[in-house]
């Protein structure tokens, strides 16, 4: 199975993003309709590693479609009515789990509104080829922001933990470290949230304190303030 895309211009389709994930329009290029993609892509391994033209349809951010030229910004109208319809938030969820999944990771609560996370079963073969293969670290950095962009922010934190004690307490994931501490505990949008997680990867994972520059600008503990 092997994806190679040849663009063609086209004149792009107003709120994309949105109509998308209404279930509107199909994504772009060699895509489906988000009810298609998640009922039938689940488990489909081969297709979401080599597939390079799905993640930014489910995963939209402000900052552009990377490297798909068919995906499209999202914009501030679109984030906010997504934000706010409960149907696009219960796709984004399934989404969430569809690449949860696909990382050998899962959801102990499947409502999601706890956001805990633990090992598949099948995590041993899956970090494998999350160790493999390096634009994932990529797809988790959009995942992670992405999250706070459409309303389910309180999934980051669990998320981030998770790869923080999975990269540096159990160290399987040790290789994805500088990731971790330069793009994903960055992506964190709660800064005292963030700050949190700084603090426990210092105190209880011993990363040094000039590792985590990157995720600590704009959280500083202010003047006064104690832990």
């Amino acid at each position: 199975m092997d994806f190679e895309y040849e663009y063609e211009e086209r004149k792009p389709v107003e709120n994309a993003n949105l109509k998308f994930y209404r279930n509107e329009i199909e994504s772009e290029p060699d895509g489906a309709l988000i009810e298609d993609m998640l009922a039938k892509w689940y488990g489909k391994y081969g297709l979401l590693e080599e597939h390079h033209g799905y993640i930014q349809w489910l995963f939209p951010l402000k900052e552009g479609g990377g490297m798909n030229y068919y995906s499209q910004a999202l914009t501030d109208t679109e984030a906010d009515e997504m934000r706010h319809d409960g149907v696009v938030k219960g796709r984004l969820l399934r989404s969430y789990k569809l690449m949860l999944d696909f990382y050998g990771m899962e959801l102990i609560d499947p409502t999601g509104e706890k956001g805990d996370i633990r090992r598949a079963a099948n995590f041993k073969e899956r970090y494998q080829n999350l160790l493999d293969n390096w634009h994932n670290n990529l797809r988790i950095t959009r995942i992670i922001k992405c999250l706070a962009e459409l309303g389910l922010t309180h999934l980051q934190v669990p998320l981030v933990k998770f790869l923080c004690d999975e990269c540096l307490q159990t160290t399987v994931l040790l290789e994805k470290t500088d990731s971790l501490l330069k793009f994903w505990l960055p992506a964190v949008r709660e800064r005292g949230e963030r700050r949190k997680l700084c603090v426990y990867a210092r105190d209880v994972l011993g990363v040094p304190e000039q590792y985590l520059c990157h995720a600590m600008v704009g959280c500083e503990e202010e003047e006064g303030e104690e832990e």
